[in-house]
């Protein structure tokens, strides 16, 4: 989810929710990418070259406070969302020593170790080129990647790839899912269906997991195979679902399955979730995006949670690198509306988002999003070309509708409610950057949606309140690998 992804997305759902802007300067950031970082380590890890793969330590740049480590790979990767004020995207840098990847511990034992070396693979899996280097950095043989890698992207992309070594009496197949990068197939992300898994993100594990099965039957004694799989955000859904395919339909043993996921979204039916402690579902409790699919729908998690989130999040995140700096923690304690964590936040926001609208309980709205059904119904489609078309805009157009959302004033922000007035706002910003849609899908769209919030007066008034806002983006941040990265060493 890159930042001008997220932006676009944001100024969609601000705009049509009334709000005044979606915190300005709070997106750009003044430290260059290549500043020194501070010397936050794991237990036998050190953040300390710039380049990808092997490197000697005679080529190798160091770091204040961070030794090179031989024999690690180096992998540096671009942060999502946060660069500096020139568009340059902050490396992360991290290495990861070969000993890292290792499964002689139960696969019910949680490895920090483990969790970073799956870091790094769910970091380069966007890349064929470099996620390629990575595997055969580690020994893998015998890849194969998903065709969708050499394909147009489409609605239902996913870019995967397989691979397996040999460790001691054990073969380990190694599933990479890539979590980012993608476009058009949000639209699949709000595809949740009227019963059972989250369509989109079940449609997605199926179409891993005949591949995934016929490579595992092919030649493997599956009662010698540890299968290792590393993925994040959507990826993760989509794994989170084929995990509990593959352990409830007995494809392999609980004790060979390594599930290592970031930021997991809900998505598996919770009238047949089971539980299955081998599946690691790495991420911060007050990160938004977890929730796309809400519990309130019947979904959640399978596996076990390790919860980053840390009192002193922000400042964790800061300390990894300068450029890394969120927004500040707004409390609110007016009665009905409290909260002083970003946890409680997150509840409260999800509590304004999925209450039935007094039109909708009076007869008089036909849009409801409070349970699965009526979203599937009212907004579904409406909700996934709106993100579609956000993730396709130019950056200069989502720089435009940033600096006209910043001055946007309150009565010009009550207009937006009047009939097609998010629409007439956002078509010459369109027609200027010359970005393809449909008029009357458009029109339809943002009309739907800037009811179904208008009709939420609270909530819409808590999105002209710049505190809220900030909380929300804080949400927001803690989904990206940058964020998640630094409260993982320091777990």
């Amino acid at each position: 989810m890159k930042r001008k992804a997220l932006l676009s997305s944001l100024i969609v759902l601000f705009l049509s929710s009334c709000a005044s802007g979606i915190g300005g300067s709070s997106l750009y950031f003044s430290s260059a990418p290549d500043a020194s970082l501070s010397p936050i380590r794991s237990s036998a890890n050190a953040s300390s070259s710039p380049n990808d793969g092997p490197s000697s330590s005679s080529t190798r740049k160091s770091y204040p406070g961070f030794a090179p480590i031989e024999d690690a790979y180096h992998l540096s990767f671009p942060a999502i969302l946060f660069d500096d004020e020139t568009g340059i995207h902050t490396n992360m840098r991290l290495d990861i020593p070969e000993q890292y990847l290792s499964f002689t511990h139960p696969s019910t034992t949680f490895k920090k170790e483990l969790a970073l070396a799956s870091m790094a693979f769910v970091s380069l899996a966007p890349s064929l080129e470099r996620i390629e280097e990575a595997y055969d950095y580690f020994s893998f043989e015998d890849l194969v990647f998903s065709e969708d890698y050499d394909l147009e992207e489409k609605e239902d992309t996913l870019l995967y790839v397989l691979g397996h070594k040999s460790e001691g009496e054990f073969e380990i197949v190694n599933l990479t899912i890539a979590g980012y990068e993608y476009k058009k197939p949000w639209v699949e992300n709000f595809n949740i269906g009227t019963e059972g898994n989250h369509a989109g993100f079940n449609a997605l594990a199926l179409k891993v997991l005949v591949p995934l099965i016929s490579y595992l039957r092919n030649g493997f004694d599956l009662s010698k195979t540890k299968l290792y799989i590393n993925a994040y955000s959507r990826s993760a859904a989509v794994a989170n679902i084929l995990s509990a395919t593959l352990l409830d339909n007995r494809y392999i043993a609980e004790e060979n399955l390594y599930a290592y996921l970031f930021s997991t979204p809900h998505g598996v039916d919770a009238a047949k979730a089971k539980e299955h402690p081998s599946v690691f579902n790495i991420l911060h409790s007050a990160d938004l995006i977890t929730h796309v699919s809400p519990e309130a729908y019947g979904h959640v998690r399978i596996g076990v949670d390790i919860d980053i989130s840390h009192e002193f999040s922000a400042d964790v995140i800061a300390s990894y690198h300068p450029s890394l700096a969120i927004p500040s923690f707004t409390a609110n304690d007016k009665k009905d509306e409290k909260y002083s964590t970003d946890q409680e936040f997150v509840s409260y926001f999800l509590s304004l988002l999925l209450a039935p609208s007094d039109s909708y309980k009076n007869g008089k709205s036909e849009i409801d999003i409070s349970t699965r059904a009526n979203f599937a119904s009212s907004l579904q489609s409406e909700l996934g070309y709106l993100i579609a078309l956000g993730f396709s805009l130019p950056q200069e157009a989502l720089d435009d509708l940033l600096s006209l959302t910043e001055t946007i004033d309150i009565g010009q922000a009550a207009s937006l409610l009047e009939e097609d007035g998010v629409f007439n706002l956002l078509k010459p910003i369109l027609d200027e950057h010359e970005v393809e849609y449909d008029e009357e899908t458009l029109k339809r769209s943002v009309s739907k949606l800037v009811r179904a919030i208008g009709e939420k007066p609270t909530l819409a008034a808590k999105l002209m309140d710049e505190g809220f806002r900030n909380n929300l983006l804080r949400s927001i941040y803690f989904h990206t690998l940058e964020c998640i990265l630094p409260l993982l060493i320091n777990l």
